[in-house]
């Protein structure tokens, strides 16, 4: 345990909080120098959030990752991912569908339909 006198004598070493440098402030020069677009840590904390998610991470992991309060916060921020993934996940397993009933189709000697893609589309 720290005594009260190596608690002063550190507290006397440092700037005042107002005299720090901002995250961002430090953080401009090196992604200017890096020719990186400017961006804050918030900014990219939500990129890596975002790429988890669209990535098929699960969402309780990602939410507990980021520290969320709960896994709902992370859902209603990011639930519309999921459903792109959901979506993508469901025209997959229809394509795969339509092209085995194809092959059954053509093996059975009968015409074969035009696989119909998301919500009726042409694929």
């Amino acid at each position: 345990m720290l005594s009260c006198a190596t608690t002063a004598a550190l507290t006397r070493s440092r700037p005042p909080f107002d005299q720090h440098p901002s995250r961002t402030e430090r953080q401009q020069p090196l992604t200017h120098a890096a020719g990186l677009p400017q961006c804050t840590v918030h900014d990219l904390r939500h990129l890596a959030v975002t790429t988890a998610v669209g990535e098929g991470v699960d969402i309780t992991i990602v939410s507990k990752t980021v520290r969320h309060a709960s896994v709902a916060t992370t859902a209603d921020l990011y639930a519309h991912l999921t459903r792109t993934a959901a979506r993508q996940a469901v025209d997959a397993i229809a394509h795969a569908l339509a092209r085995e009933e194809r092959r059954q189709a053509r093996a059975a000697g009968r015409k074969v339909a035009k696989d119909r893609g998301h919500y009726g589309q042409a694929a």
